[in-house]
């Protein structure tokens, strides 16, 4: 609620490959738009690989439903790697959080 998932992607047109970062609450709306964007990129092309960066994804507002979906409209080709990777931050526990909070504060 308040935050939006800002995605950036770079297309690299040698290698074929699509690298997508995405930064504070990932929605099915953001999702959508991402594919979206991608299908009307003209250096895109579905058989490209993808690597995923989620490292500053704070949360994720997809539910069982939405990951269907966005599977079922995969703009990537079935011979296509992808996402090859998802890089993810693991979840910070109580104690880290705390540490970092106190180092800054």
């Amino acid at each position: 609620m308040g935050w939006k998932m800002p995605t950036f992607y770079k297309i690299d047109k040698e290698r074929r490959l699509v690298m997508t970062t995405a930064s504070g609450v990932a929605t099915m709306d953001d999702a959508l738009a991402h594919q979206k964007r991608l299908l009307h990129d003209p250096d895109f092309a579905p058989n490209f690989s993808q690597l995923l960066d989620f490292t500053h994804v704070m949360r994720l507002d997809l539910s069982t439903e939405n990951v269907r979906e966005l599977a079922q409209t995969n703009v990537f080709s079935p011979d296509s790697i992808g996402p090859s990777l998802s890089v993810a931050r693991p979840p910070m526990d109580s104690r880290e959080r705390l540490r970092i909070e106190r180092k800054n504060g």
